[in-house]
This record gives C-alpha cells, sequence and structure tokens, in this order.
C-alpha cells in the first residue's frame, strides 16, 4: 500500500478516544509526559475496567483509545500474507496513535497497551529515568537475547563479538529445537533481512558498534546489533522526532508492529534504550495475538529465564485477569477480600497444591482491594 492509501485506511479505522481525568494536581508523570495513550479493544471488557482502576490508582491523567477488531476485507487490503489479521489490528492501533501524537505536536508521549503491569516502585523508577530526555524507550521488554547477551550492556559491561556471535548462534539454534505452538515468530539473523528493517539513510559502516554508547542511566541498555526476538510494543516512549520517524517507517512497511525496534536503536544512537528492570511487565499467559504462554509451560518458564535475570513475580503488582474471567460466574462476598476471592478463583482452577500454591505467590496482596475487584469484574 502507498502513502495515500494508508492515510485512507486510518482515516476509516474504526477508533474513539476518551480523555480520562483522574487528578486535576501535577503529579509525577502527567507533568513530564505531554501525552499518554492506552490502547484497548472494544469487546474486551476486563482489561478496560482494569486499566480505568489501575490508572485511578496511580491518579495518572490519558486518552483511552478503543478499537474494534479488523476485518478480513482491511486485512487483505494491505496485502501482507506474513501478518496475521490481530497483529495487524495491533498494528494500526499504534500508527493510529502515532498520527494523533504528530497531528497534535506532542513533545512527548507513551502508548500503553491495557496489559501492563507496573513495577512496585514505578514512580520512583520513572522519575529516575526521565530525569534525561529520550528519543524511544521500551518501559519494558519482551528480550529473548537479555541472557545471552544483553545483559552484558548493563552497567557497560561489553563482551568481546566473537562471545556475542556464539551466544546468538547458541540461542537461535536452542529456540530451533523447539516446538513453541504459540511462540512469537523469530527473527532469523541474515544481511538480507536487517536491510530490510533498517532505514537506507543510516550508514551502518559508521555504527558498527553503536550497542557500547553508554547508557544515561545505570538501568539502560541498548541491545547488542545481534540481538533476536526483541518486542515490547506494551510500553513504547517516544519524543515527537521518534514518533515521526516510527509513523514513517511503519506506514511504508506494515508488518507486526514491535518487530523493527533495531530501527529506531540505529537512528537515535544516544537517546534510545530499554529500561532494565522493567518499568512494566506483562502478562504473558493470555494475549489477543495468540502469543500466550500458558501456566507452568516450558515455554513460560523460558521466556522468564531467557528474557530476565532472576524474575521476581512480587516486584511487580501482579494480577490475572484472565483467572477473573474465566471464573466470572463466582460472586464476590461480603466477607470476601482480595486475598481470600482471589484463592478461591485459583482454587477453582488450578487442580494441584503445588500450582495452586505457586500461582498465589505470584500475587501482591497489599495492592488491589476487594473494591477494585468488584469494579474490574463489572459487566463482563
Amino acid at each position: 500500500m502507498d502513502d495515500l492509501e494508508i492515510e485512507k485506511l486510518l482515516d476509516k479505522y474504526k477508533a474513539s478516544i476518551y480523555d480520562v481525568v483522574n487528578t486535576k494536581k501535577k503529579n509525577f508523570i502527567n507533568t513530564r509526559i505531554k501525552k499518554i495513550f492506552v490502547i484497548n479493544l472494544a469487546d474486551n471488557i476486563i482489561r478496560r475496567n482494569y486499566i480505568l482502576v489501575l490508572m485511578k490508582k496511580y491518579n495518572i491523567n490519558f486518552s483511552l483509545v478503543v478499537v474494534n477488531r479488523i476485518n478480513d476485507k482491511i486485512h487483505s487490503l494491505v496485502g501482507n500474507t506474513k501478518i496475521t489479521r490481530d497483529e495487524l489490528g495491533c498494528t494500526l492501533s499504534h500508527i493510529w496513535c502515532l498520527r494523533q501524537i504528530i497531528k497534535n505536536n506532542y513533545e512527548n508521549s507513551i502508548i500503553f497497551e491495557d496489559d501492563i503491569i507496573f513495577h512496585k516502585n514505578f514512580k520512583e523508577m520513572f522519575m529516575d529515568v526521565f530525569k534525561d530526555d529520550f528519543d524511544f524507550l521500551l518501559l519494558g521488554a519482551c528480550d529473548f537475547s537479555f541472557q545471552s547477551m544483553n545483559k552484558d550492556m548493563l552497567m557497560n559491561e561489553k563482551p568481546d563479538n566473537h562471545t556475542v556471535i556464539s551466544k546468538v548462534k547458541l540461542l537461535v539454534e536452542s529456540e530451533e529445537n523447539e516446538n513453541f505452538s504459540n511462540e512469537y515468530p523469530p527473527i532469523i539473523i541474515e544481511e538480507e533481512e536487517k536491510k530490510d528493517t533498517i532505514e537506507d539513510t543510516i550508514d551502518r559502516d559508521e555504527k558498527l558498534d553503536r550497542s557500547k554508547i553508554p547508557a544515561k542511566n545505570k538501568n539502560m541498555y541498548r541491545p547488542h546489533e545481534n540481538s533476536v526476538k526483541l518486542y515490547g510494543a506494551h510500553a513504547n516512549y517516544y519524543s515527537l522526532e521518534g514518533a515521526k520517524i516510527m509513523y514513517d517507517h511503519k506506514r511504508r512497511n506494515i508488518s507486526f508492529f514491535d518487530k523493527d525496534y533495531r530501527l529506531m536503536f540505529d537512528k537515535f544512537d544516544s537517546s534510545s534504550f530499554v529500561c532494565y528492570p522493567n518499568l512494566v511487565t506483562t502478562d504473558i499467559t493470555f494475549s489477543n495475538l495468540q502469543h500466550s504462554y500458558p501456566f507452568f509451560s516450558k515455554s513460560e518458564e523460558l521466556y522468564y529465564i531467557n528474557c530476565f535475570d532472576n524474575f521476581k513475580f512480587t516486584d511487580y503488582n501482579y494480577i490475572y485477569l484472565d483467572i477473573i474471567l474465566k471464573n466470572k460466574g463466582v460472586k464476590i462476598r461480603e466477607d470476601d477480600t482480595y486475598d481470600s476471592y482471589m484463592s478461591r478463583l485459583i482454587k477453582y482452577q488450578f487442580s494441584s497444591t503445588k500450582e495452586r500454591d505457586t500461582i498465589k505467590k505470584r500475587l501482591v496482596l497489599d495492592f488491589f482491594t476487594i473494591a477494585d475487584l468488584e469494579k474490574i469484574r463489572t459487566n463482563i
């Protein structure tokens, strides 16, 4: 599709925007970020309720972008058979938000998705990160190369090139031997593929070691250029210039949205990073894009092994919305607390004591309340 066709498609794209004001006072995030979007599917009521509860608890003002699922006709118009209909819907929703940022000339912005889970120290971590200016940040990432190579980028610890290439080869070979039916699509490291995902104006000969550019904050890193499978559309920060670059690239190269982040790291070689520890994570056990990793599966285990270093669920305000949705017939009793109600749902969903204990230990019991649960369950 050419630029004009994409613009016409976005004009027809069914997206409704609702401005939600949770505070009239200056707060830690709205004073620094000019526009915050949260994308939500119209038919996903529980996630919409959750986002309204979550953002109220943090007193964050934001714009809720409610989108409809795209139909087969729109999918066929794009002409890319490698992207699924649901993935295309995700991509179009992000492009739509980026266009809004550019039209309104927002100095900076964050685009969240409705499955975000904040770190328990989100406020403090956010304020620490945004002492400086950036063009692009992944506030949270599904970085399958983190353990194999990108962990070495933290604190400016740089591995030699031979070690990096060996680790990439081992990671790719190990994943090729696994049969993950719900895995994210693999990125194959070939020179031809790299050219397809990087702006032609960037001279690769001048950026051999751009991943070695030091971060402005010790809790950030620049992914190595040989990183594979770096995803994370659930929490993206853009400067206005960053939004323009991503928008221009995506409208000319319609693909799964977070496939081409390499472009941003190459374009903004000193102002684009991944935050680690992640300020924001996501529930990987459920996905609207069929990219889920079921509870206690091998793919879930490897996700946390590859993407993090000793991941602790209790560092985040975890809640499993799908457990609530699957057991929506279970009523809240007058004497229920958040703990007792969630314990009952877990007991109904998981048969073994070990599984029940494991899921229960992942939940933080002093953040959400039973009143929050009542709001989250409304009209599901």
